[in-house]
């Protein structure tokens, strides 16, 4: 699915499970080397930004949470290609975060504040930390996962219990090694961002790491009371 939005000369276009005509076409469009068009078509893992004259590209990762009745994770590979003018969004499967994004893209309110600099990059910067507060959310829903059962643990250590904790620890693992992933790929749009829309736009870069180091932070500490929970549950079978 290819869904197309346009903003005072900026092109955003959002592909989701797309076909090798699909990125083909936006390759003949925005003039992408035919190299790139077989790496966004697969599982990446690329951990810096990579640079050519009119545009640049990266991989992120973002895990996406299940409800608690279902405990569980996923996670979306977006690719972005962000040139002056445009930036392509490339991910399998539905992903609500950008959905949601899409449909307030055309409101002029998102921009009030930068319709003097509003330029692709801008507007990678917007979607980016739009993603990583989406996450925060995520966090703060598993911050209070993790409560209810501290809460209950005292009194409680049948199976069920069990269960939801151990899905609920793994589900932490892999919000915080996916974020892990993540540095090295804001390190490098440093240098990237300035070169491509100058040094101004360093402010953008250290805020997405900013957003970033949040999300890690609060990922790492529920992992940390997760695994206090578990010697917890486990020293108390012990003293049964």
């Amino acid at each position: 699915m290819v869904k197309k939005y346009r903003y005072k000369g900026i092109d955003w276009i959002d592909l989701e499970s797309p076909t090798e005509g699909d990125i083909s076409d936006l390759a003949k469009t925005y003039n992408l080397a035919d190299v790139l068009v077989p790496e966004l078509l697969i599982e990446s893992f690329r951990r810096n930004v990579t640079t050519h004259e009119h545009y640049f590209y990266l991989t992120l990762h973002f895990p996406q949470r299940k409800t608690w009745t279902h405990v569980g994770y996923q996670w979306h590979e977006v690719h972005f290609v962000v040139g002056k003018d445009f930036i392509i969004s490339i991910h399998h499967g539905h992903f609500k975060a950008i959905e949601t994004l899409g449909q307030i893209f055309e409101e002029t309110e998102w921009f009030a504040h930068h319709t003097k600099t509003l330029h692709a990059g801008l507007l990678f910067f917007l979607i980016t930390r739009t993603l990583y507060q989406s996450l925060h959310e995520d966090i703060t829903e598993q911050t209070n996962d993790l409560k209810k059962i501290s809460e209950t643990i005292l009194t409680n250590t049948e199976n069920e219990l069990v269960e939801k904790l151990l899905s609920l620890g793994l589900e932490i693992a892999v919000y915080t090694n996916l974020l892990q992933r993540h540095y090295n790929v804001l390190s490098s749009l440093e240098e990237t961002g300035k070169k491509f829309f100058g040094s101004e736009y360093t402010f953008y870069t250290q805020t997405l790491v900013g957003e970033y180091e949040k999300s890690l932070c609060l990922a790492t500490l529920n992992k940390s009371i997760t695994k206090e929970l578990r010697e917890t549950h486990n020293s108390l079978l012990l003293a049964k």
